[in-house]
């Protein structure tokens, strides 16, 4: 389950924060390897920024990219 205060960002977004595709992306929601998702319509679905965060941390990606896009919407 998604927490309260956690904010959730759109498909593209996570493929810019983790640096891979959607196809990548979809691959690892399918085999459950991925950051955690919400649905919010029958064809749309949310990432948790939180977790992404974290998986982006654990596999060693450019955090650069994260931090960035948390000042950005830390702006807005």
């Amino acid at each position: 389950m998604l927490e309260e205060n956690d904010r959730l960002i759109s498909v593209r977004e996570a493929c810019h924060l983790l640096g891979c595709s959607r196809t990548t992306l979809w691959r690892m929601r399918q085999v459950g390897i991925g950051p955690r998702w919400q649905p919010i319509g029958p064809n749309s679905l949310r990432y948790s920024l939180k977790s992404v965060n974290t998986f982006a941390r654990r596999k060693r990606l450019p955090v650069h990219m994260v931090e960035a896009y948390k000042a950005r919407m830390d702006d807005k």
